[in-house]
């Protein structure tokens, strides 16, 4: 079960390495740090190496894993951490949650799919690209529960038509990210296409919002849910040759501040991301100087890497995430102080 919660069964015993690793399939228990859920039961008095919990076994085997009661099962005490495709992710408890997130079959919506199945969580893919959306759900089908639903975002029916799809395979919506987004042709607003400067807005603005009108219905029904929305740097700041872009982003900003003071008191969370640029396939839809121009605005002197926006997308996702609403948050490589 690659990146998912570890369930131990009666016969499940664990294998300490020499190191003080405790590997289960896939997936790898590293001592230190927070404390990890398990679902199931955990081992109490299993000896053989790493010092998982600080406490000495009682039959001198070495140190040993401890049960601790409560949730939906144990915990490992002393902060192991799932290691997964070489990297070390903290854990977040998205049980029994469902999430849409559009956009979600390439870049950082992929991303993000994965690292909320990871977490545990239902996801529906929506993207105008079903085809590509099918592949990514084959492709992650192991991690958990997954659904591909062709959508297109500037069509209300059709985000309505998506609605009823997924709560009537899913049960609910409980998750929301407004990922789908293009970057447009760069021009100066005077050279800008009309019809391109609607497209972009069309997508990236309008598309939030009919996926908010029609998915908000469904989390006050339930009395629960998280809104996340994918804008971008380029709205707070406004990139030249991108006006069409950086307003649509902006429009976003607003649309998340509005909506979080509406449903404050309603259960539902609404806070939205404003990444820098992202190594994904849309840097292709961009002019190389206008490239190079976002990459020298950035004092980490790289670009962000989809895992990353996806971390702190989850975590927005998250009952964790409790008294912060109509909330900005940067991810930009320190290009924005504010």
């Amino acid at each position: 079960m690659a990146g998912r919660a570890v369930e131990f069964g009666e016969e499940d015993e664990a294998a300490l390495g020499e190191e003080g690793v405790v590997v289960f399939g896939e997936v790898e228990l590293v001592e230190g740090g927070d404390v990890g859920v398990v679902e199931g039961r955990g081992f109490e008095g299993v000896g053989g190496g790493g010092n998982l919990d600080g406490k000495e076994d009682e039959e001198g085997g070495g140190d040993c894993l401890e049960k601790i009661a409560g949730g939906r099962g144990g915990c490992l005490r002393g902060g192991p951490h799932l290691m997964q495709h070489g990297r070390t992710m903290n854990q977040i408890n998205l049980q029994n949650r469902t999430a849409v997130v559009t956009g979600g079959a390439r870049g950082i919506g992929r991303a993000i799919v994965e690292r909320v199945l990871e977490w545990g969580a239902s996801v529906a893919i929506w993207d105008l690209d079903l085809a590509v959306a099918e592949e990514a759900r084959v492709a992650l089908a192991g991690l958990g529960r997954v659904m591909a639903v062709e959508v297109d975002v500037t069509e209300l029916g059709s985000v309505s038509r998506a609605v009823a799809a997924t709560v009537a395979e899913m049960g609910k919506i409980d998750i929301l990210v407004n990922n789908a987004g293009i970057a447009g042709a760069n021009a100066t607003v005077w050279q800008t296409d009309p019809a391109e400067w609607k497209r972009v807005v069309d997508i990236n603005l309008n598309g939030a919002f009919h996926c908010c009108h029609e998915v908000v219905p469904e989390m006050l029904r339930t009395g629960y849910g998280r809104i996340v929305n994918i804008a971008s740097i380029a709205g707070k700041e406004g990139n030249p040759n991108a006006a069409h872009y950086s307003a649509s982003k902006a429009g976003v900003v607003a649309l998340t501040k509005s909506l979080g003071k509406e449903l404050a008191q309603k259960g539902v969370i609404v806070n939205c991301v404003t990444p820098a640029v992202i190594e994904t396939d849309i840097l292709k839809q961009l002019e190389a100087y206008h490239v190079e121009y976002m990459l020298s605005k950035i004092p980490m002197g790289r670009f962000g890497k989809t895992t990353e926006a996806a971390a702190l997308v989850a975590w927005l996702c998250s009952e964790d995430c409790s008294f912060t609403t109509g909330a900005v948050f940067d991810l930009s490589g320190g290009r924005a102080t504010y």
